[in-house]
């Protein structure tokens, strides 16, 4: 078949469905909740937020397989989880706009879903492949010079929003696009929360009307560090 373009290889992980029985099969019964009969598996503690973003890590690592050696996913996933197909990977990942950071990451989950999926097999090769691509990653830089402060942010969304309403709006053909960038400005600054949460806001569900103004609620299982949030806004 054809090659799938390098970058949407790596942007885009194999969806669960498409994974191979196998792999499908052992992550069901890695995250399975324990009963009276039945042990929890070794992923059952993943959070939610921590569960979808390791299933993208390893889909990842699916979907390079199936465009470069997709005879692969008729192995066994320890068989095709080796030291050689992973440098491979890491070659490819280099090869990315993609800051070491970020491969650091998906190569540090993916250590994490194999040592939960496949914990008779010793993975000290892959857990060292990781170490080595964190000694790469790099302090941030200062950020706090560039920061603008939040009070600007707050009043700069409200204004993009009195500005859409008004006689005179910044651009008449984007007037709702205006409005809805304030509204995120203005949320974002006088609520910061997590960009993921952030980007699954559902009105009525999580920005909630009352009669004192609004609230911004985030259930338990939607939050990364285990807490439910709700605020005023």
């Amino acid at each position: 078949g054809t090659m799938a373009k390098p970058v949407e290889l790596i942007r885009r992980a194999l969806p669960f469905d498409e994974w191979p029985e196998e792999d499908q099969r052992l992550w069901v019964l890695a995250t399975r909740d324990g009963d009276l009969f039945t042990d929890a598996g070794l992923a059952a503690h993943w959070r939610l937020a921590t569960r979808r973003s390791y299933t993208f890590a390893y889909g990842r690592w699916l979907r390079f397989l199936s465009c470069r050696t997709p005879a692969l996913l008729n192995h066994t996933p320890a068989d095709r989880l080796t030291r050689e197909h992973v440098l491979t990977y890491v070659d490819l990942l280099k090869e990315q706009p993609l800051n070491p950071t970020t491969i650091w990451g998906y190569i540090n989950e993916l250590n994490n879903v194999a040592y939960r999926l496949l914990p008779e097999t010793d993975w000290n090769w892959l857990r060292l492949i990781a170490n080595r691509l964190h000694l790469v990653v790099r302090p941030r830089p200062n950020l706090e010079s560039q920061l603008v402060p939040v009070q600007s942010l707050y009043q700069m969304g409200i204004d993009l929003m009195e500005q859409s309403e008004s006689k005179k709006p910044r651009r008449s053909s984007s007037v709702h696009v205006d409005y809805r960038d304030g509204l995120m400005i203005a949320l974002l600054a006088s609520m910061p929360v997590r960009l993921q949460n952030f980007g699954n806001i559902i009105i009525d569900q999580h920005l909630v009307k009352t009669p004192g103004g609004y609230l911004l609620i985030f259930p338990e299982e939607e939050v990364k560090n285990p807490q439910h949030i709700e605020v005023e806004i």
